[in-house]
């Protein structure tokens, strides 16, 4: 059952759904290569309604007691808590890392015209999800 909280703006009633999906920005590093990738398969799926992709990270990290540094890329993906599993697993599926990076961000406060967006363009895997 969704519960409505009421917000006035501009003496307007906007009716909110409290459990309405929560934004999550998940935040994955590839080399440059496999940033086309993944994102299309992302978007493909419909696990995310955007992926950015910013090129040109310089990346200095720790691997297997050597200290090592690439050029990525980095996708800034915009979806929901309830979808992240599979997508974890689909950038798993297809990253060349052995242990790539996929970091999940809860969003605290986002635009509801952007949030409502998001949730719409993400509601056919999130069917597919419920079955």
């Amino acid at each position: 059952m969704i519960e409505p909280a009421e917000v006035a703006s501009n003496q307007t009633t906007i009716t909110i759904a409290r459990d309405a999906p929560a934004m999550q920005l998940v935040l994955v590093t590839c080399p440059k290569g496999s940033a086309e990738r993944i994102a299309r398969e992302v978007l493909n799926r419909r696990l995310a309604a955007c992926v950015s992709t910013l090129d040109g990270i310089h990346s200095r990290y720790w691997w297997e007691g050597k200290l090592e540094s690439a050029e990525e890329s980095l996708l800034l993906i915009k979806t929901t808590r309830e979808l992240f599993g599979e997508l974890e697993r689909t950038v798993r599926g297809i990253h060349p890392y052995q242990t790539p990076e996929i970091i999940s961000l809860r969003a605290e406060k986002v635009s509801r015209p952007y949030l409502e967006w998001i949730s719409k363009e993400t509601r056919q895997a999130m069917r597919k999800k419920s079955r």
